[in-house]
């Protein structure tokens, strides 16, 4: 990984417009960056260099059932075999189900997610580690975290790899680090970086289903690699540009992510869009508001139309058809994801309030009723 891309980027995670301003910054994990660690063009493109220095082809690597296909397609990519194991409304793993799937299959790795922010047991982890399987965590939701809740770490896994773009206001991105030694560097690409324009020309676009439907063009971008793409030098100029931002609104960014959340729970109690997580842990950076609504897609398309893109989570990867259990066969088809993060104002969250207030009776459903899982 360039030096100024690992410095740009530990710049930002651990500035001080990033802390909360009545209380000590935080400390950037010392492992996640600096010696060993790896620039890639896309969080999927940084899994598949971690897996390729953990398995050999053809060696299956375990994933969660319900996911984002971008981590399929990575394990595809690393010449690796996806098998997947369940977890619960949480998106918790079922960690005697998987240490099982580990021995029956003879699996090198198990790809461990740490979802919408919220770490995973790292006591689990660490025995799944002693058990003689590579656990590479996903750090993609986590990076924003306060000191001690972004990565289990080397105790607990054997790499992390992260997609900046799911945490960080960049255009593209992916970091990977083995815990213990280093990943073999890859060459930076040479000429255009078609994924990073095509998102940073999507991104001008203001928010609305056109910006969608570019955003979307620029993912297919990825969709259609039959390798990892290597990093380009436009992802370490966009973290080196990320580090010279100024505070927002003199706020520091998780402060304003945990505000924006709580405002937006207090705002939606009652209604029908239920939090995915009632509470919020001391020290998470909520990478969005996530909720289960019955009638989602709808209420997306709903959202887009007034400029307010809300993520779905997620389509089953296209190559695989992974058994869910019923707690993720209801978030597959009722969760979705509303923007808070650090760049929206408190008046930004009481319109995206009234917007899913608003939306109107009627039409067609999801097909998922209204149910409490806890």
């Amino acid at each position: 990984m360039s030096g100024g891309g690992t410095a740009a980027c530990a710049r930002w995670l651990g500035g001080d417009w990033l802390a909360e301003r009545d209380g000590p910054g935080p400390d950037w994990h010392p492992g996640a960056l600096g010696q060993g660690a790896v620039l890639a063009s896309s969080g999927r493109a940084a899994i598949a260099d971690v897996l390729r220095a953990l398995a050999m082809p053809g060696s299956v690597v375990l994933l969660p059932a319900y996911a984002c296909p971008a981590l399929t397609q990575a394990v595809l990519l690393a010449g690796c075999q996806p098998d997947y194991y369940p977890g619960d409304i949480f998106l918790r793993p079922d960690w005697a189900a998987l240490a099982s799937l580990a021995r029956t299959k003879r699996a090198a790795a198990a790809v461990v997610v740490h979802p919408w922010g919220w770490l995973q047991d790292g006591d689990a982890m660490r025995r799944l580690r002693a058990s003689g399987v590579a656990v590479l965590e996903d750090a993609s939701h986590t990076l924003t975290n306060a000191s001690g809740q972004r990565v289990a770490g080397p105790d607990a896994a054997t790499a992390m790899a992260a997609s900046l773009r799911k945490t960080l206001p960049v255009a593209a991105g992916g970091l990977g680090r083995a815990w213990q030694g280093a990943l073999p560097p890859t060459a930076p690409a040479q000429g255009p970086d078609s994924f990073a324009a095509a998102r940073r020309e999507a991104l001008r676009q203001p928010a609305g289903p056109s910006r969608h439907r570019a955003l979307q063009r620029a993912e297919s971008v990825l969709d259609r690699q039959s390798a990892p793409p290597a990093p380009h030098p436009s992802v370490a100029l966009a973290l080196q540009e990320l580090a010279e931002r100024p505070p927002a609104a003199g706020v520091g960014w998780r402060r304003a992510c945990r505000t924006n959340w709580s405002a937006l729970r207090e705002a939606l109690a009652g209604g029908a869009c239920s939090p995915w997580a009632d509470t919020l842990p001391e020290g998470v950076c909520p990478t969005g508001f996530v909720v289960r609504h019955p009638d989602r897609s709808r209420l997306a398309a709903w959202l887009l139309r007034q400029g307010i893109e809300a993520t779905l989570h997620w389509p089953v990867a296209p190559v695989a058809r992974p058994k869910l259990t019923r707690p993720e066969r209801l978030l597959a088809g009722s969760v979705l994801t509303l923007p808070c993060d650090g760049r929206f104002t408190p008046e930004d969250m009481d319109a995206i309030a009234a917007a899913c207030r608003s939306l109107p009776a009627g039409g067609r459903t999801n097909g998922h009723p209204r149910e409490s899982l806890q």
